[in-house]
């Protein structure tokens, strides 16, 4: 009878531990994220509301350019997600890697490209996420991570591939008059907290059921 309830108690284990990491990524409705599928990344902290988006002109700007939060109010550009790992799976889970863009022509790159990947600036000693090129590395890796504390809330990090470097979350970082979206890499930085908003909800976003 032991035997039976020790493996009973396993059991429960490994189906609690893997229902938590295949978990669906949820948006503000309450309804799992799809693929190739536009939403707007909306910031639910405290401080200025902006969401994430290019800075005004983008389309005259150099390549690639530097992905920002907005100023207050502005929900920014949609963005669109793809499983960096090819699956039939129709949603997005909690905890794996995706490729991020901005759809459409917005930039300078060749195509208007506007996808995001990380890049080291060394004029301000950062690695800042820019949109640009398509790059297939894991520099262009972004990981959707659950946040805890919110209702459907959500952080991105970014998980080199190599062995002894840990996942990082994303915050803000402060150049010039704009706050960049960037790797966070010193103890006290914050990560950019956000929802997930169907582009056709813009306008009448709701709190997180």
């Amino acid at each position: 009878m032991m035997k039976l309830f020790s493996l009973f108690l396993v059991l429960l284990f490994i189906h609690t531990f893997a229902s938590a990491a295949s978990s669906p990524v949820l948006d503000t409705d309450g309804e799992e994220l799809k693929p190739d599928v536009e939403y707007y990344i909306s910031f639910n902290d405290y401080g200025p509301s902006g969401g994430i988006g290019l800075p005004r002109g983008w389309g005259r700007l150099k390549c690639p350019v530097s992905v920002i939060q907005m100023l207050q109010d502005d929900i920014g550009l949609p963005v669109i997600m793809k499983p960096v790992k090819p699956s039939e799976s129709k949603i997005l889970e909690n905890s794996t890697d995706v490729y991020i863009s901005f759809p459409g022509s917005l930039t300078r790159c060749p195509g208007g490209a506007a996808s995001w990947r990380v890049e080291y600036v060394e004029s301000v000693k950062k690695s800042l996420v820019v949109a640009g090129t398509f790059v297939p590395n894991p520099s262009s890796y972004f990981r959707i991570v659950q946040d805890p504390r919110e209702i459907n809330g959500y952080v991105f990090a970014t998980c080199p591939n190599i062995s002894g470097l840990q996942c990082r979350k994303l915050g803000l970082f402060g150049v010039g008059d704009q706050d960049r979206l960037a790797v966070n890499d010193q103890p006290n930085d914050l990560p950019y907290k956000f929802w997930f908003v169907k582009k056709e909800n813009v306008g009448v976003i709701q709190l997180p059921k």
